[in-house]
């Protein structure tokens, strides 16, 4: 009964639950952590992780609102991590970064479509495919290989005979029906030894490095493709940067290290007030100083000229002739917004004790049991990751293929009218519907919407039972994060709590 639409337009996962895999995830980390005993294990996780419910991990427990909002202490950038942490690391972190990553880039993908997908495919079958886990320890390339991995299905199970592998486990080893699908050469940042240990007995085909490479600009100003890569998740890596110039240097650095034909940027925060600050102002710096827009291009005469005008601590490229050579890059913001413009939530700017309203979404996920042993949860396996987040591609083969998209109000009152006359073989794009930033509100005989449309503004749209049968059904089926496709009846502005 739900409209071909709104099933296209479903954020996260299908199935919505998570569940870690087993061969390349929760059977080797078991065995890792079988040499702890299980009472220092939770002790130190305890200790290190805020208390009762681990506040201060990737989860968002409740009884977190209640307590000061603090980054993430343990991250794979810490030098000086004791045998304990590591374990702590694998056992209590790695599980919520892998769910919150596979739901952004499952999410990632729905948005850029198949074409993207594929030559994500084909590149790793080449062996050209180069991915960096900047901040998940390991988890992230984990995220990733399974993303190729239903990939490589989908192409076999579709036929594709191009692509001579066959089906196999995430982590790349022999299984169904031949070889192993293509996975990449994946570079994980684990700075610590211990960590590096652990996380090396889960990945294959990967080069652990102390610290993050830096982009070291040639005289034309471009790094060599080779140093360059195709996919950077950099999860929990600005929160813990202080003061703003850090974060800026750290985004930017990850944006120049990204191939220019599709290297795609996922940053990922807590699902918390400060979580949400640092994505936001991270999406603002970006859109500011390095994607170059249809709106930079129009204010701008000269785009791809312009030089920078931060603060920048590593070396400006400079030309033959002595001028700036670094240059904005055609690129978009893929998630979770539909728009390029100021980020509406993001009022005021800035670092606000306690905001309200904040951009964030979910994902469910199965604990492993040993995690489960080391909350001491007795009944409910599963939990719901809060996280914020942004997707950027930097492509200008993208953005001409996407060239006839608006994302301006003429998309939003398109969206507001509804696209459920048009048929299945004509959607409308993911990139120009609104995005319900709320779970919907069901009311006796309507249902309201929160939604940031293509315009960059926040509105609240009501489906009434009148608007159509099919509308209403749907509405009353839409989940947190979805992109709505079949109108609504009256819409209003939505006021932002900041505060």
């Amino acid at each position: 009964r739900t409209h071909p639409f709104t099933l296209a337009n479903r954020f996260g996962t299908h199935p919505t639950t998570v569940q870690l895999p087993a061969s390349s995830f929760v059977e080797p980390a078991a065995q890792i952590l079988s040499g702890t005993p299980p009472v220092h294990l939770s002790t130190a996780a305890h200790r290190l992780l805020g208390g009762p419910g681990l506040p201060h991990s990737p989860s968002t427990p409740a009884i977190g609102r209640t307590m000061q909002q603090k980054a993430l202490p343990l991250g794979p950038a810490q030098v000086s991590m004791r045998e304990i942490e590591a374990d702590v690391f694998l056992a209590a972190v790695a599980p919520g970064v892998y769910s919150s990553l596979l739901g952004v880039l499952a999410d990632t993908r729905r948005r850029l479509g198949t074409a993207w997908a594929e030559g994500l495919v084909r590149k790793a079958a080449a062996g050209d495919l180069r991915v960096l886990d900047a901040g998940g320890g390991g988890a992230g390339v984990l995220a990733v290989r399974e993303v190729l991995r239903a990939e490589w299905e989908r192409i076999h199970e579709d036929g594709e005979k191009s692509l001579e592998m066959g089906l196999a486990e995430a982590n790349g080893q022999m299984g169904g029906a031949g070889a192993s699908p293509p996975l990449g050469h994946a570079t994980v940042l684990t700075a610590s030894v211990a960590l590096r240990k652990r996380i090396s007995q889960l990945l294959e085909d990967t080069t652990f490095v102390p610290r993050l490479p830096e982009y070291r600009p040639g005289v034309d100003g471009q790094a060599t493709s080779k140093a360059k890569f195709d996919i950077i998740v950099a999860p929990h890596t600005l929160w813990p940067l202080w003061p703003d110039y850090l974060r800026q240097t750290h985004v930017l650095n990850m944006w120049d290290l990204l191939r220019a034909d599709g290297g795609l940027l996922v940053l990922l925060e807590k699902g918390v007030g400060k979580g949400f600050e640092a994505v936001a102002a991270a999406r603002e710096m970006l859109l500011e100083r390095r994607i170059a827009t249809a709106d930079a291009r129009a204010k701008r005469v000269d785009v791809e000229g312009l030089k920078n005008d931060y603060d920048d601590t590593r070396p400006e490229p400079v030309g033959a002739d002595g001028t700036s050579r670094r240059v904005r890059a055609e690129g978009m913001i893929v998630g979770p917004c539909t728009n390029h413009a100021a980020c509406p939530m993001y009022v005021p700017r800035g670092n606000v004790q306690g905001r309200k309203d904040i951009c964030h979404f979910e994902q469910r996920y199965i604990r492993p049991p040993f995690l489960q042993k080391l909350l001491g949860a007795r009944d409910r396996n599963h939990e719901d990751i809060k996280f914020s987040y942004l997707a950027t591609v930097q492509t200008e083969a993208h953005r001409h293929h996407t060239q006839g998209i608006h994302q301006d109000q003429l998309a939003a009152d398109q969206a507001f009218a509804g696209y459920g006359e048009k048929t299945v073989e004509d959607p409308p794009h993911p990139l120009t519907l609104p995005i319900a930033i709320l779970p919907p509100l069901k009311r006796r005989g309507h249902v309201i919407l929160d939604v940031c449309t293509p315009a960059g503004a926040l509105e609240r749209w009501t489906v009434p039972r009148s608007f159509g049968r099919q509308a209403y059904h749907d509405a009353r089926k839409a989940r947190w994060g979805d992109g709505w496709a079949l109108g609504a009846k009256s819409r209003v502005r939505k006021t932002v709590l900041g505060i």
